[in-house]
């Protein structure tokens, strides 16, 4: 189950936040990539995608899953363009999934 807040305005100019869950995790691009895909998905309105992961890591994402910013500030972007100005107002917060195992 997501958390997701309330006031929203979304264009072509403004980006969406989404933090991953605790479990959530991954020494490539994987885990970020996969929320950024998920989030597109659910939102046909969202445009640009930042997904926040742990530690302060972060990747933004296009809705075609180019990255147009990146915690990493030494990291070279092949398309650092188009990217967006302002904030949706749109925040989910991805949760842990609970599996339940019986002894």
């Amino acid at each position: 189950m997501n958390q997701e807040s309330e006031r929203v305005t979304t264009d072509s100019e403004s980006f969406d936040i989404v933090h991953v869950a605790e479990n959530e995790w991954d020494h490539e691009d994987g885990a970020c990539k996969r929320a950024a895909r998920e989030h597109f998905e659910a939102y046909a309105d969202a445009k640009f995608v930042l997904v926040d992961e742990h530690a302060g890591w972060f990747l933004g994402y296009r809705r075609d899953l180019t990255i147009w910013c990146t915690a990493n500030d030494r990291a070279t972007l092949e398309q650092p363009s188009p990217k967006p100005t302002r904030y949706s107002g749109r925040t989910v917060r991805r949760e842990a999934s609970i599996t339940k195992v019986d002894a």
